[in-house]
């Protein structure tokens, strides 16, 4: 299948998804700064949880890429958001400042989740061609079900209790240290 038939102009899918590439990574890197922030291992788990599916979504969009790409040679390279400073996400950018709390996590992650699915939820909406569609909008459901977790579920009631009314500076939370490099 000629890349052409994969999108509705040249390139467009392919650049969708290194669009929706850069954000997954940067969602991935989060959740593990996420999961190094965070001292209840039940929250650690449910954060590995999510953080698997969005690799695995890393691995689809990158087959997709390849697919899509063919015989036209390599696309633009995709930035690593765990080593460009530049494209840090709202968790890192909260460990960076000092103020994590488990609050803080939860409403930096409940930002990478929703920026998720806006971005998905505008390509699903792109003419792009079968099984890029069909992928990308079986994606998009995965977030909107990671966004009802994250909204939803019990288990994130004592993070958001933490700072309750006192925003991440609050003089009780202690600041996490500074995230080792893997």
């Amino acid at each position: 299948m000629s890349s052409t038939s994969w999108n509705n102009g040249p390139g467009s899918l392919v650049s969708g998804l290194e669009d929706l590439l850069l954000a997954t990574r940067r969602s991935i890197a989060a959740y593990r700064l996420a999961e190094r922030a965070v001292e209840d291992h039940r929250v650690q788990a449910a954060l590995v949880r999510l953080r698997l599916d969005h690799e695995r979504h890393v691995a689809e969009l990158y087959e997709l890429r390849e697919e899509a790409l063919g015989d036209d040679g390599p696309a633009t390279a995709i930035v690593d958001p765990d080593t460009d400073p530049t494209v840090l996400g709202p968790v890192a950018q909260a460990v960076l400042r000092g103020h994590v709390t488990g609050r803080t996590v939860l409403d930096a992650i409940r930002v990478a989740e929703a920026e998720m699915h806006r971005l998905y939820d505008d390509h699903v909406n792109r003419n792009y061609m079968e099984p890029a569609r069909a992928a990308l909008a079986r994606h998009r459901r995965e977030e909107e079900a990671h966004l009802a977790f994250l909204n939803e579920s019990g288990l994130w009631q004592p993070l958001g209790k933490e700072a309750a009314g006192s925003g991440p500076q609050d003089a009780r939370q202690a600041p996490v240290p500074p995230v080792p490099a893997d």
